[in-house]
């Protein structure tokens, strides 16, 4: 009997491990999810028959049956690095919270609400992880740095980039050692955990104004780069950017009614491919340009719109929001931090050198979005605007798609008729697409200070405030470190509230 209940349970954990649960469950405490005993499977899989007389078995013994390394294999199962999908939406692929779309079904498809299952049961390895970091920092807000550069002065600029990108990989760790400290859990749960039920509330409140600001960034990206490039091509009068951000309505409405993660991945192959070849394209003719000709005119070393950068640093460098998921998946816990720090300070120097590079080659006629700096009677001058335009457009459901999920949770009734949920959930989408579209026409004039105003008031808090208060009260440090705690969430404050003032003087 009891060779039949050990060969009855070995098959549940290899059963386990061959079909893994979709990411909609929750997996969000690495105690219960971790391989704790091959033969056994997961920790939670204890309380299973047999299992704690198992674990006190394998405790006390040290050969390892061959069955189980396979197990062991299995479980250590590097995390894919071809998921197709941006990595800022992993938060949505494990749900809202923690298991808090567990029932979010839409009826009519009988799938659950992200759609996307994971395809690997393991941890990711470091090389993993790192490419995941990279593919979700270095992207289309990279455009936005050279404008940046100008307005603050090149000097004053990279000493802001790196202090507010420094303070912000800081506060990161900060926020994986408070899930240490509390056995794990969701942004919201850590933060809750730490000032009570406000604090999830609040994360829910940031993750949503974030996720929709990126979206009024995406059509920003539209409005600009495709009114340049008609501009380029047609001359005379184009469209005002105005128009055509009331024109992609007509795309972006729809496609943010599909409820399925999985339909995007092509469209998001489509948009990271053209992002870094439009990226590759400028760098060449900004290096090319500097190396034949020089610095160009008007260069400045410190400029008035200093505080404008910083929000928009706080903007280009935001990242947390997929720090603790990504935690979860690493299978070194111990390296995570320090992985995180390399590969974070690179992409800052990456940032810097972007920047500077393209603003010493434009000088005072470097444009909001660098795209707009090719040479207008090349074929790629006329093109790289219309690919980034599309690529932007393409991206507009797929980053609305987390706030989407978050506020039908907590506005659309699950009682209701399948029908009746359904087209509550698509007038919800619609909406919030109109407002994001209103937004962006407001500050389509004033594009560098609506950038900042999105990193202000929807990132400063994820960024700096929550990650230093729930570190101050759930680990405990020395007078040092709590010291710097509160520096940090003081700074946030202010950053908050003198960033926001300044990037709305400007706007109105």
């Amino acid at each position: 009997m009891a060779e039949d209940e050990a060969v009855r349970d070995l098959k549940r954990a290899l059963n386990d491990h061959v079909s893994p649960p979709t990411l909609a469950s929750s997996a969000s405490t690495p105690h219960l999810v971790e391989a704790m005993h091959p033969d056994i499977g997961r920790a939670r899989d204890i309380a299973r028959p047999g299992g704690f007389r198992r674990d006190h078995i394998l405790r006390l013994s040290s050969p390892v049956p061959d069955a189980t390394v396979a197990l062991v294999a299995a479980a250590q199962t590097p995390l894919p690095i071809d998921r197709l999908l941006d990595p800022r939406l992993m938060r949505s692929f494990r749900g809202v919270g923690r298991g808090r779309t567990r029932g979010y079904m839409d009826g009519e498809s009988g799938s659950s609400a992200d759609g996307f299952t994971n395809g690997s049961s393991g941890g990711s390895s470091n090389m993993s992880t790192a490419l995941f970091l990279l593919k979700s920092t270095i992207g289309g807000t990279l455009i936005l740095i050279p404008g940046a550069f100008k307005d603050a002065g090149i000097f004053a600029a990279i000493v802001v980039l790196m202090l507010i990108g420094g303070i912000e990989i800081h506060c990161m760790a900060l926020l994986v050692r408070s899930s240490q400290a509390i056995g794990g859990g969701s942004y919201g749960e850590i933060v809750g955990r730490s000032i009570g039920r406000v604090g999830f509330w609040a994360v829910d409140v940031s993750l949503v104004l974030s996720q929709l600001g990126f979206v009024c960034a995406e059509m920003l990206y539209v409005a600009k780069n495709l009114h340049g490039a008609l501009e380029k091509c047609v001359g005379g009068h184009p469209p005002s950017e105005t128009m055509i951000l009331l024109a992609q309505l007509i795309l972006s409405v729809p496609l943010s009614w599909i409820r399925q993660l999985e339909y995007f991945k092509w469209t998001n192959v489509i948009a990271n491919f053209t992002v870094m070849a439009a990226l590759l394209v400028i760098s060449a003719f900004s290096a090319a340009g500097l190396a034949s000709d020089g610095p160009a005119q008007g260069i400045k070393y410190a400029g008035p719109n200093w505080l404008l950068f910083v929000g928009t640093s706080v903007f280009c460098f935001e990242c947390i929001n997929f720090v603790i998921p990504l935690y979860e998946e690493h299978e070194n816990k111990d390296s995570f931090i320090p992985l995180l720090t390399a590969t974070l300070w690179g992409v800052m120097f990456l940032f810097i050198l972007f920047g500077g590079v393209n603003y010493l080659a434009y000088g005072e006629d470097t444009k909001p979005t660098v795209t707009l700096n090719l040479p207008s009677d090349s074929i790629v001058g006329k093109a790289v605007p219309f690919a980034f335009a599309l690529a932007s457009l393409l991206n507009i459901p797929l980053f609305l798609f987390p706030a989407s999920i978050t506020l039908e949770s907590k506005l659309v009734r699950q009682q209701l008729p399948i029908r009746r949920r359904k087209w509550r959930k698509n007038w919800l989408r619609s909406g919030l697409v109109i407002v994001c579209t209103l937004v962006s026409i407001v500050g389509a004039e004033k594009m560098e200070a609506m950038i900042a105003l999105i990193g202000s008031v929807c990132c400063v808090p994820l960024a700096f405030i929550y990650p230093a208060m729930s570190h101050f009260v759930l680990c405990a440090p020395g007078p040092l470190c709590k010291g710097v705690d509160v520096g940090i969430a003081v700074l946030g404050f202010a950053l908050l509230i003198g960033t926001t003032w300044q990037a709305l003087l400007d706007i109105v």
